[in-house]
């Protein structure tokens, strides 16, 4: 957390005060750190350590070794557009990252989230792709630039994600042959692999790597080293993970031990 963040005046809050301030710094970084929290709310790690405790009993956070991370309980309650606006600078860096390895006229399948908007946006610099997704945002965005052909796999509704998903999309999808499979996931771990937190969307993400000739996963920092609920692929079957600039150094080395190719965007 910046400076900026931290409470300037050092006013003595209660518990209750120090548990909203916690969830805010969490709902714009993702995750916190005691230390941090410590400093600025000007409290004892013990007392910050309690708090966390409190908050992770109500699922608002999970605890993680020095701090904590949001949780998916509390990302569940966002709609769209805020979930949208969330960690924006870290999915655009990923966004523009992945242009290195998209190549004019390819045919891709991406999947349904935030970050896969955000690499839709990017993917108009191309010219002649082919783009088949479950996403209605992507699908809406994407619609009417001439660059670009999209495919809106059709199926059941998820309204609170506005994905698609079902047999309907998974018999299409099987279909399709494709250059290269981009997958949104909510965890990226060495021993539970990709993961995702939608149950309805994993056979569909699964099958999108199934049908590609490469495989790219693509994840924000909080995302790196975590489990989600409901398990896509295992790591050996990724091509390469591509995260941003704030993704925990240690868990990168450990990845690629572990044989992925993992890749840091460069913040700008």
């Amino acid at each position: 957390m910046n400076d900026k963040n931290a409470i300037s005046d050092k006013k003595i809050l209660n518990s209750e005060e120090r548990q909203a301030y916690i969830l805010e710094q969490l709902k714009i970084h993702g995750k916190v750190r005691v230390v941090d929290l410590s400093r600025d709310l000007d409290v004892s790690g013990v007392t910050i350590r309690s708090d966390l405790e409190n908050l992770q009993k109500t699922e608002y956070l999970e605890r993680v070794h020095g701090g904590a991370i949001q949780s998916l309980h509390q990302y569940d309650n966002m709609d769209y557009q805020e979930r949208l606006l969330l960690r924006r600078q870290e999915k655009m860096e990923i966004a523009r990252e992945i242009l290195n390895y998209i190549n004019n006229g390819d045919t891709i399948a991406l999947n349904a989230g935030t970050t896969s908007y955000f690499v839709a946006l990017e993917l108009k610099n191309k010219k002649n792709l082919k783009i088949i997704t479950n996403s209605i945002p992507v699908a809406t965005e994407l619609n009417m630039n001439s660059n670009i052909k999209i495919i809106l796999l059709g199926g059941a509704i998820n309204s609170h994600y506005s994905f698609t998903y079902g047999m309907d999309a998974l018999n299409q999808m099987e279909k399709y042959r494709i250059n290269k499979a981009i997958i949104s996931v909510d965890g990226v771990d060495i021993n539970a692999g990709i993961t995702t937190f939608h149950q309805e969307e994993v056979d569909l993400s699964a099958k999108m790597m199934e049908r590609a000739k490469v495989r790219i996963v693509i994840s924000d920092y909080t995302k790196i080293g975590r489990e989600s609920f409901v398990k896509i692929k295992d790591l050996d079957e990724v091509d390469r993970i591509i995260t941003d600039s704030k993704a925990d150094r240690n868990i990168v080395e450990m990845l690629k031990k572990k044989g992925a190719e993992v890749v840091c965007a460069p913040h700008f």
